[in-house]
């Protein structure tokens, strides 16, 4: 039977349909049991075909048997054509004198693999930073390329979002532009709610179960998100909190380790001493980034077009809402407390999760 190696990583979004269940093409038969038949391959069960009922689409208990064919054996049952063993192949693994990375082999298709401290990951689309796997892939809206991490069982953009849909601003000064700026480069766009999930704009001003042209999409609402990848909603920011050092404060929601999550750059430095009501002593407000989720602070922009915030301030929409209000809607703010809200007219940075 052929068996397949997925999911590499901890829920990283790879595949290697690589046939890897040991000898070539063993021969498979059917036997009888007391249900219908089970499928030997090279003497080993490896499944059943349960015998059918009386109905409006055939006899019961038809006859099985299998029937070579270019790939391995189909399985036919009352002359019909139900199912196919495919033959294995013969798997090799070669690694270095360190461990440290392996090369899968079977039959022509190779593919290599590496050590991320506990996570297996494919060297030649991904790169390890301090035990956190990373890799970049491309927006095919504008060719724009993104960092993207695994964190936990999770796949998070590594970048604030920078797609230039209508209605998405960049900072400029102390307003917002339409057109691209510096700030944009560095820190991405900024997005009112309704822009951010790629919803009219009447949404900013009404509950998303009182308009079909609201309504938000389940499991994933995609967005402004680039395909296969999607606005998340308060519960999945949760997971990455929890995954990455969150806890609950009495009487409060969830709240994250800040500084694991903010990139090592891009942050102002932070006063932490005062005297006489001015600052006396600053350190640095970068983070650690210590699964690589590199927070950067996108600065806030006012439905009134004013801006500022850059270096300092960083928040993120999700996809949920405060519906009993209408015009609020969840956010994520830069101490990654789950109980931020925001007026959906207001503009905030973007992070996508993937499907």
């Amino acid at each position: 039977m052929k068996s397949k190696l997925t999911k590499i990583g901890l829920g990283l979004s790879l595949a290697f349909t690589l046939s890897c269940s040991g000898n070539d093409g063993a021969s498979c038969t059917v036997q009888p049991n007391a249900n219908g038949y089970d499928v030997l391959c090279d003497g080993k069960k490896v499944g059943e075909l349960s015998n059918g009922e009386k109905g409006e689409t055939g006899a019961a208990g038809t006859s099985c048997t299998v029937q070579p064919n270019a790939g391995g054996y189909d399985v036919l049952c009352g002359g019909e054509n139900v199912g196919q063993l495919s033959n294995g192949e013969v798997c090799t693994i070669v690694n270095d004198a360190s461990n440290s990375w392996y090369m899968l082999t079977c039959g022509s298709a190779t593919a290599p693999l590496a050590w991320c401290g506990e996570k297996i990951y494919d060297p030649s689309k991904m790169t390890c930073h301090d035990g956190s796997i990373k890799f970049v892939f491309t927006d095919a809206r504008d060719n724009m390329r993104y960092k993207a991490a695994a964190i936990g069982e999770q796949i998070w953009m590594a970048q604030n979002m920078n797609y230039a849909a209508i209605g998405s601003k960049c900072g400029n000064g102390d307003v917002l532009s339409e057109t691209n700026t510096t700030t944009c480069d560095m820190y991405g766009r900024l997005y009112n709610w309704a822009t951010a999930m790629n919803l009219p704009s009447k949404c900013n001003g009404i509950s998303s179960t009182s308009d079909a042209d609201c309504a938000i999409k389940t499991p994933f609402h995609q967005g402004v998100c680039p395909s296969g990848w999607h606005l998340p909603n308060k519960d999945e920011w949760g997971i990455l909190i929890l995954a990455t050092g969150g806890h609950y404060p009495p009487y409060a929601e969830l709240v994250g380790r800040s500084d694991y999550l903010k990139a090592t750059f891009g942050w102002n430095n932070v006063c932490v001493e005062y005297q006489d009501g001015v600052c006396s002593k600053t350190q640095s407000g970068n983070g650690t980034d210590n699964y690589g989720f590199s927070a950067l602070p996108g600065g806030y922009g006012n439905s009134d077009g004013s801006f500022g915030g850059t270096g300092d301030y960083g928040s993120w929409w999700t996809a949920t809402t405060i519906d009993y209000t209408g015009t609020d809607a969840s956010c994520i703010n830069d101490n990654f407390y789950l109980g931020c809200r925001d007026l959906k007219d207001n503009l905030q940075s973007v992070r996508c999760v993937q499907d």
